[in-house]
């Protein structure tokens, strides 16, 4: 009845069966399926914080769930919309297809992205959803040109990307004594990629925090240190052609700041 009606769009007569099913037998095989129905149902009307929300019930009551990566997936993807700006919206009681919107919150989407984390460490979308947790607290006072953000804001932006260098930077396997080389994870170019943006964007945290208000000379030393270990990782090897950009503006920063920390001493 349920895969029929799913089929036929009438989502109201899915969602139902798919709720009685679970209520009447919890213990099915197919409870894992129905629990997707119930998520699917939300995301084709539009709640999308509702079947992020069916999707972790589904994994917390079915650790064992065949499927979990594709329920990651959909729930990586719903909040990737939150933090592109995507209104969160607040359905009326008892049924599904009246809701009131209550715009963006970075607030919301930085606890969604620490979910998945949460869930899968070292999954599939766990990186991407711990540069998602920087960018959204990024997010939440940028609008404002940081003129809004307190030290403790900034710090849960550079605790989040300082979190995805340390824990999905490339690792070096041992043998013994010996290396063999480095061991590579799933999408690991795109992690590389990401881990780079997070040695960046700290340094540029710090650059901003160095400029709020009164000159802070010690948030510029944080900025010049970051701004010169992103300088020292990515100025060689294989990196030194595909950062050069970068690079080359760690460089101009580092030298601005150091001007800047000049004037102030003169």
């Amino acid at each position: 009845y349920v895969r029929k009606a799913m089929i036929e769009e009438r989502y109201t007569d899915a969602k139902f069966g798919a709720g009685y099913f679970i209520e009447r037998t919890p213990g099915a095989d197919d409870v894992p399926k129905m629990r997707r129905v119930i998520a699917t149902v939300y995301e084709k009307r539009g709640l999308e914080e509702y079947a992020f929300k069916e999707y972790q019930k589904l994994l917390d009551a079915h650790p064992g769930y065949k499927k979990t990566d594709e329920v990651a997936e959909r729930m990586f993807v719903i909040t990737t919309q939150f933090l592109e700006g995507k209104s969160f919206r607040w359905k009326l009681p008892y049924q599904d297809t009246l809701y009131i919107p209550t715009g963006s919150s970075m607030d919301k989407t930085s606890k969604m992205y620490t979910q998945i984390v949460t869930n899968a460490p070292y999954g599939l979308h766990a990186a991407q959803s711990q540069y998602g947790i920087g960018q959204a607290y990024e997010r939440s006072f940028d609008g404002f040109w940081g003129i809004f953000a307190t030290d403790a804001e900034y710090d849960k932006a550079t605790r989040a990307y300082q979190l995805l260098i340390d824990r999905y930077s490339r690792w070096i396997v041992k043998q013994g004594d010996s290396l063999i080389g480095e061991k590579e994870r799933p999408y690991q170019k795109e992690i590389d990629d990401m881990v780079a943006q997070a040695r960046f964007s700290t340094a540029e945290l710090y650059e901003k925090q160095a400029n709020e208000g009164i000159y802070d000379q010690s948030m510029t030393e944080r900025s010049i240190t970051a701004f010169s270990d992103f300088i020292a990782e990515y100025d060689k090897g294989e990196n030194k052609e595909k950062r050069a950009a970068e690079v080359a503006e760690a460089k101009t920063r580092i030298n601005a700041m150091r001007l800047e920390r000049a004037r102030g001493l003169k």
